[in-house]
This record gives C-alpha cells, sequence and structure tokens, in this order.
C-alpha cells in the first residue's frame, strides 16, 4: 500500500498549494416524467433533504420539452428557491446542493451549471471530484474552450460538445473515459436526462419510481421518502441512464469496480437514508448503532455515562451504550441552527461553529465519568473543545470514544480532508483532546460490520487506510512510503 505525503509546493499549472486538495461534497437530485409534474416544489423538498450534503448554493434546471429555467445562487435551498413562481410544470428537473469543490465557493460555480451545445442548453449536477482536473481544462481552454466556472463539474459539457459523435450518449462515454476521479452526475438537455456513476461507485446516486411513472436520482434514499416515491436500488457503476420520450436506454460504458465511500457509512449520509436496498434493507442509522457496539466490545471503560455528539454521534452512542450498560444521556444539547461545521469552507468559521453549536447540561455532567462518542474525528476541532467544555461543567473523567477507525490520509474523491497536517489521527492524542483516553474502532471491527450488514465489503476506505482505488491528483510528493 503507498502512503503519500504531500510537500506542501505550489502547482506550477493552477497556482494552487498542493497540500488544498480539491475538496467536494455535494448532493444531486433529478426526475424525470412522462407527465408534467405540475408542483415544481417537488424539487424544492428533495433538496431539502440533501441539505447535510453542502449548504454553500443550491439550484434547479427545469424543462417541459419546451421551455427551460434554471434558478440558483449562494445560500441554502430554502433562501435560494423561496419563489419558485417563475417554474412552471416540468418533465425534466435537476437540482444541486454545493459545498465547495474543485473551485471557488463563489456564484458561477453554483449549480446546475448551463452550456450552450450541439444538442441545446445543457445543465449539469454532480456529486465528486475529479482528480484530472486541472490537466483536462487546460487542454481544452488550448484549444479555444471558454469556461464559465472553475468547478469541474463543467468538464462534462466541454468534453461531450467537443466530441465528433453525434449520439448524446456516446459523447458522454467518450467523455467519461477521459476523466480519473468519483462522480454521481446528471446531465439534463430540452428532451433528455442522463444519469452515471464512476466505475468505482464511489459517489452515491439512487433511483426510485413516482405513482405516474416518474423516475428520480437522487444521493440518498430520504429524498425519496417524503415525496412518496418507491426506491427501486442503486444507479450501477459504471453506467450511464438515457432517458427521453421516444427512448431508455441503460449503457455500461466501464466495467464495474465497486468502492462505494465508507465515509458516507461513517458521517455524511443521513442515518434514515438507506444504504441497502431489497429484502433486507439496512439504513446508515442500523449501521452506525452497530459500528458503537463494536466500540464498546473492543474499549469498554467504567463511567457512569455515555454522552453522544449530536446529532451524528447518536446512532453510536446508542450502540455503545446498550453492549457496555452504561446508561446514555443527551448531555450536551445542540443549537440545531449552526450547521455542521465539519463542512463550513474555512477554519475560522469551523472554530466559531464549534462555540455556538454546543452546550453541556452542566448541573448533570459535575462529578461524573463521561464517555463521549463521535462517529468520526478529522480535524478535531470539534471534539478539543467538546471535551473542555465537559471539564469545564465539572466531568469528573472525560473518555473519548470514536465509532470509526483513524482518519490518517488525504480524500481525493470528494470529502474536505485535505492535508496530513490538518487530519487529528496523524499526530493527535488523548492528551492534545485534553481527555483522560481516546479509542477509535479498529479498522477490523469497522470492517466487520460492513461486510456483516451491507454484504461484501465493497468500500473505499482510502481515508482510513491509504488504499486508493482510483489514483490521485498529479501532487509532487515528499515521499512514498510502502506499508
Amino acid at each position: 500500500m503507498l502512503r503519500f505525503r504531500p510537500s506542501g509546493k505550489k502547482d506550477l499549472e493552477t497556482g494552487a498549494h498542493l497540500g488544498s486538495a480539491l475538496k467536494e461534497k455535494c448532493g444531486v437530485f433529478g426526475i424525470y416524467s412522462p407527465q408534467r409534474v405540475q408542483d415544481p416544489q417537488i424539487l424544492k423538498i428533495g433538496l431539502l433533504f440533501l441539505q447535510h450534503r453542502g449548504q454553500e448554493s443550491a439550484g434547479v434546471f427545469i424543462s417541459d420539452f419546451e421551455r427551460i429555467k434554471t434558478v440558483k445562487g449562494m445560500g441554502l435551498v430554502a433562501h435560494v428557491l423561496e419563489d419558485l413562481s417563475d417554474l412552471f410544470p416540468f418533465r425534466i428537473g435537476i437540482g444541486h446542493t454545493r459545498y465547495s469543490t474543485a473551485g471557488s465557493s463563489a456564484p458561477s460555480s453554483a449549480q446546475p451549471i448551463v452550456v450552450k451545445t450541439r444538442w441545446g442548453e445543457l445543465a449539469v449536477v454532480h456529486n465528486g471530484n475529479i482528480v484530472n482536473f486541472y490537466e483536462i481544462r487546460k487542454s481544452l481552454m488550448n484549444n479555444g474552450h471558454v469556461f464559465q466556472s472553475d468547478a469541474d463539474s463543467e468538464l462534462f459539457l466541454h468534453l461531450m460538445n467537443s466530441s465528433e459523435e453525434e449520439d448524446p450518449v456516446e459523447a458522454f462515454i467518450e467523455a467519461a473515459r477521459q476523466l480519473k476521479g468519483s462522480f454521481s452526475v446528471i446531465i439534463a438537455s430540452r428532451d433528455f436526462l442522463m444519469v452515471a456513476r464512476d466505475s468505482f461507485g464511489i459517489r452515491p446516486l439512487f433511483y426510485a419510481v413516482g405513482p405516474y411513472g416518474e423516475m428520480a436520482f437522487s444521493s440518498e434514499t430520504v429524498s425519496f421518502d417524503v415525496i412518496g416515491y418507491e426506491v427501486l436500488g442503486e444507479v450501477p457503476p459504471g453506467q450511464v441512464w438515457f432517458l427521453r420520450k421516444d427512448r431508455f436506454e441503460k449503457v455500461e460504458f466501464a466495467s464495474p469496480r465497486k468502492r462505494f465511500c465508507s465515509f458516507e457509512a461513517v458521517y455524511f449520509s443521513r442515518p434514515d437514508s438507506l444504504i441497502k436496498i431489497g429484502e433486507d434493507k439496512v439504513s446508515f442509522y442500523t449501521l452506525r448503532k452497530e459500528f458503537g457496539r463494536k466500540l464498546a466490545e473492543e474499549a469498554f471503560v467504567e463511567a457512569d455515562v455515555v454522552v453522544p455528539l449530536p446529532d451524528s454521534g447518536t446512532p453510536a452512542a446508542v450502540g455503545f451504550s446498550k453492549e457496555s450498560g452504561i446508561p446514555l444521556e443527551m448531555f450536551l444539547v445542540r443549537n440545531r441552527y449552526s450547521g455542521r461545521t465539519f463542512i463550513h469552507p474555512s477554519q475560522i468559521t469551523r472554530k466559531m461553529g464549534v462555540k455556538i453549536k454546543f452546550n453541556p447540561v452542566s448541573p448533570e455532567i459535575k462529578g461524573k465519568r463521561v464517555v463521549l462518542v463521535d462517529d468520526s474525528i478529522v480535524r478535531g476541532t470539534t471534539i478539543t473543545q467538546v471535551v473542555e467544555m465537559m471539564r469545564r461543567a465539572g466531568a469528573r473523567e472525560v473518555h473519548v470514544r470514536v465509532a470509526s477507525p483513524p482518519v490518517r490520509y488525504p480524500c481525493f474523491y470528494g470529502i474536505d480532508m485535505p492535508t496530513f497536517e490538518e487530519l487529528i489521527a496523524s499526530s493527535g492524542s488523548a492528551d492534545s483532546l485534553g481527555a483522560d483516553s481516546l479509542i477509535y474502532l479498529s479498522y477490523e471491527g469497522f470492517r466487520e460490520i460492513l461486510e456483516r450488514l451491507y454484504g461484501e465489503y465493497a468500500f473505499c476506505d482510502a481515508c482510513f487506510s491509504g488504499n486508493y482505488p482510483i489514483g490521485v491528483p498529479n501532487f509532487h510528493f515528499a515521499g512514498r512510503k510502502r506499508k
């Protein structure tokens, strides 16, 4: 296994600091309907249930086969899509919630990105990270392409339009085969919809059917629950689906080598979304509760109370409490309107966010031995300050238990874990957190739970293991060590 360490030099092509790797975590949603969907609010609702995946910008593109309309902007879904009076009953609709990608946090990079092509205007929404983005964009720009944003998502449209293939499916396949990285992508025109996943299926994309034959696609199944659509499964890795009124086609453009993102299981996906479809459905809640149970089995400690870091640490804390017999208490109260500190775009705003995000129930904590359970630790910004809060509240002991393995390696496929220096597992300890003890779920225990509940082990765990299935951006490295 290769362990990569960026050198900290600058990329001569882009000027980007090599320690600040491309980053993205977004939500995509789309509907294709044989009849007009009368209420465009359905797109807004679908995106509201993906809001946790990105809070910087949002937008929708719709078509009734004749008219098209795009509404997007910076901010939350409820703000950007507050006024839908300009929208109309649609047959094709796609939407996006964005967290900054291989591009800036700016209005020009808000999605859907719309480009004029020989098939008319094409709109794209994308979740993932294209690791050879800069090389391809430079080549295209040298050949006269003008980009309206610095988001890697725009590559799909430019590569399609530069293809000699007349059929949009063939043009997409030619484009997809040039891209290295992860993608779940939805592309819409005036009269067709395309959805696709990279051959590793790292980023999620589920599909469902509505009561009138609508086909819907989403980064998480929870979007389908509230609108009453039946979840059918995942779009298979390495496939592109094409939907038009005279044509429905599924084409495999690459051999599937599924490596679903294990951090979706740990943190990002909502606990009420499904990870496994079929007769034996499994929710992310069940998975995380089992992580917590296994953690208690591996790392029991004498204590008076188990306290989760809400909300993402709660399922694991439930499992830890049940297995250990230590009572669970919600002694850390979360401000529901503070957002998720992990996906705020700067370290300064992350630190400010932690201060207003949690407040301990001090009289209940005083004199107690506390087990703090979290789903994961990335930078350590939140957990360090929470341990300090517990100390100030009078906790006699504070033991930190983490329901995933240590995050030791940067992610290049869509999660904001950019440098070794920022990953606390690379240098963090109980002392550095101010805790009495710090223990993570073992890598072996983590895999055991995933295999038992999900089936075959088909996950990307590069952030835990350093085993990158696709490769990494063309950075300079200070060295590589074989483990």
